[in-house]
Formats: structure tokens, C-alpha cells, sequence
């Protein structure tokens, strides 16, 4: 009886589905997890966009290091977007240096293709 089906992440990391069952339902074989006491199934297309969003925070959370490393206060973040606040005429307002910063290359998953875009603004827009 396993209690978790864990999936490595490039840089060592895991996901972890909780109480996997593999079952014959109805002609075909189906496998799902426990997530708040209900059964969901773990099809290929969940499992490939779960396994994305990891990667895609665990790329984030490297970009914010070295942001706040280079002095940025990030005071935001949702998703893939990053907001921080800089003192006016700061040579850290200038959206290309946060973006190469959020670009360079993880060392888990070197050749990944990553691209950032912002701006400076002095109140947050979406």
C-alpha cells in the first residue's frame, strides 16, 4: 500500500500525488489520487500541465533570488510576473536589468528558453 506517487522535478524537486490508486474501470486502466478525500484521476494532460507549473515556479523562485540579491524589493508576484518597488531615479528602474535577471539560464535545465518583458511605472498596473 504506497501513500504517495512522486515525480522528480529537473533540479531534484518532487511532486507528490497522495494515496495513488490504479484501477480497471470500465474496460480500461485509469490512476488517480486522494486531494481533500475525493478521488481525481491522473491523466496524461494533468500530469504534463502539473509538472509545467513546477518547473515554471521553481524557475521563478531562482529569478526572485537573484533579484532581491541585486537589490530589488519584490513585493509581488503572481504567476509568471513579478512586481518590485525602487526608489525613483534608482538605477534599478530599468525593466532590463530585473529581466535579465529573471532570464539567465537555471543550472538544472540550462538550454530551457525563458524571456521576460516589463516596465517602470509608479503605481501597479495590469
Amino acid at each position: 500500500n504506497m501513500s504517495w506517487l512522486m515525480c522528480e522535478l529537473p533540479n531534484g524537486k518532487t511532486l507528490a500525488y497522495f494515496k495513488p490508486k490504479v484501477e480497471n474501470v470500465a474496460g480500461r486502466t485509469t490512476l488517480s489520487f486522494e486531494d481533500h478525500g475525493q478521488r481525481v484521476e491522473l491523466y496524461g494532460g494533468l500530469c504534463t500541465e502539473n509538472i509545467v507549473q513546477a518547473i515554471a515556479r521553481e524557475v521563478l523562485v531562482e529569478g526572485l533570488f537573484r533579484a532581491e540579491a541585486a537589490g530589488y524589493e519584490v513585493v509581488l508576484h503572481v504567476h509568471d510576473e513579478i512586481t518590485a518597488e525602487v526608489p525613483i531615479g534608482s538605477p534599478l528602474a530599468n525593466p532590463d536589468i530585473l529581466a535579465n535577471l529573471m532570464t539567465r539560464p537555471v543550472s538544472w535545465l540550462p538550454d530551457l528558453p525563458l524571456a521576460a518583458e516589463g516596465w517602470v511605472s509608479p503605481r501597479y498596473l495590469k
